[in-house]
């Protein structure tokens, strides 16, 4: 077999999402003449651990997991800290007045520092460990090509030095974007991080020898950026991997049960916000349109002021938030509920790993989205209904509808399982298109 080293920050048994789309490539490889090897950080790294995400790896690809380096901001921070603690000042002793002028000086030099601490990201110090490793691996095993996957971007820079020390044949996949990414996010950037980092991104779409895309919209925006790449660029979308979701517990009647339930399972962040579902539940539960006693909410994962927001809509009895559930756990979840919830606003050139999830699960998905990837996708599933940020009357006419074929017997799909879906979805469908480009 031909060895392809994946160089990925998120694999299982990382909880993460970004770690299944290296999994499901790592599994189905083999399959196709390709022996994977794996270079990725130590468990430790991980905040959330979910260890059946390894159980279908099939035989054990070789997984090579490495330390970071700490963050030279974070050792300041914690000695900083330590001193203090080790030698407190008097408590009456007064604070020296700082001009403006010195307070804006210190505060544009944390901000530099901050911008080069996360230059691409701050996974950056895994970058001088993972650079030495892999080419180690390279020569060790002979091996004849690179996968990098992003974010974080990090990944594509060590594949951007591989490909200067190695010379392998290296593609480059992109679950979201790169620069755009970067301008919605937390940490703090000054003109020359940028132009940096925008340099990175340039240099990583003209080394690599192909680059991959999740999305049709990521590839036009970037063909748009640099029309070189329509020469070598190509979507493998996410998709699902049926083995997933064989011998779940299907129930198309529901005849045994009397609450109509909802479930959304990730991280809701940025753009995403429940608020429009949460104020038109709120409204159909007082017009007594749907009974509080029949209807369920399940929120399971990161979901900042979701709780807080359902108590002050009166609806703590509706909603139940569940901070973590195993995949496994998710999966059975998803075949006990009557409809999925996606929320995916502010990212139109992305589709939430979770909506190919869903689809495969064969459930009415209710999807929060404005025109872009996610809501093409869902507007081409017939079991998908696509809601803007702004349409509140479409949505309580969606859920009333909904709670009314509910109480019928009618809701469920006639085709709960997996017989409709096409088979270009499925993981070893797309992970034969990442071996043809291997070619």
């Amino acid at each position: 077999m031909r060895k392809i080293l994946i160089v990925s920050y998120h694999f299982p048994p990382d909880a993460s999402v970004g770690g299944m789309r290296p999994a499901k490539f790592a599994k189905y490889l083999p399959q196709f003449g390709w022996e994977p090897i794996i270079l990725t950080v130590e468990e430790r790294y991980h905040p959330l651990i979910d260890q059946s995400k390894l159980k279908d790896l099939g035989p054990a690809p070789r997984v090579y997991r490495t330390r970071m380096l700490p963050q030279p901001g974070r050792l300041y921070l914690a000695l900083k800290t330590r001193l203090r603690k080790a030698t407190p000042g008097p408590a009456s002793t007064p604070v020296a007045a700082s001009s403006s002028t010195h307070r804006g000086v210190l505060s544009s030099i944390r901000r530099a520092l901050g911008s080069l601490e996360c230059l691409p990201d701050d996974k950056q110090t895994w970058i001088p460990v993972a650079v030495p490793i892999a080419a180690k691996i390279v020569r060790q095993h002979n091996v004849d090509a690179l996968l990098t996957t992003g974010p974080p971007m990090s990944c594509h820079v060590i594949g951007l030095l591989l490909k200067a020390v190695t010379g392998r044949r290296w593609i480059a996949d992109f679950r979201d974007p790169w620069l755009l990414n970067r301008e919605e996010s937390a940490p703090p950037s000054t003109a020359f991080s940028r132009a940096a980092e925008a340099w990175l991104e340039q240099k990583t779409m003209l080394n690599a020898d192909s680059v991959v895309f999740t999305t049709d919209r990521m590839q036009v925006y970037l063909h748009q950026r640099y029309p070189f790449l329509t020469t070598k660029s190509a979507v493998i979308l996410n998709g699902y991997d049926p083995s997933d979701f064989n011998g779940g517990p299907i129930d198309a009647s529901r005849s045994h049960r009397d609450t109509f339930t909802l479930t959304h399972t990730g991280t809701i962040y940025q753009k995403r916000s429940a608020e429009l579902l949460l104020r038109c539940l709120s409204d159909l539960i007082r017009a007594g349109r749907i009974p509080r006693a029949r209807i369920r909410v399940n929120f399971v994962g990161s979901t900042p002021t979701v709780r807080e927001r359902a108590t002050q809509l009166d609806l703590a009895d509706v909603v139940t938030v569940i901070d973590f559930m195993k995949y496994e756990e998710c999966v059975d979840l998803w075949h006990r509920s009557d409809v999925l919830l996606l929320f995916a606003q502010g990212q139109p050139l992305q589709i939430p790993t979770k909506l190919y999830d869903y689809i495969a699960v064969g459930k009415p998905i209710l999807v929060f989205a404005e025109e872009g990837a996610t809501a093409d996708l869902a507007g081409t599933l017939p079991c998908a209904q696509v809601v803007g940020s702004g349409d509140g009357e479409r949505l309580e006419a969606i859920l009333k509808q909904m709670y009314t074929r509910f109480q019928r017997g009618v809701l469920a799909l006639k085709e709960p399982t997996l017989n409709g879906i096409h088979r270009e979805l499925t993981k070893q469908e797309l992970t034969r298109q990442l071996a043809h480009l291997l070619k």
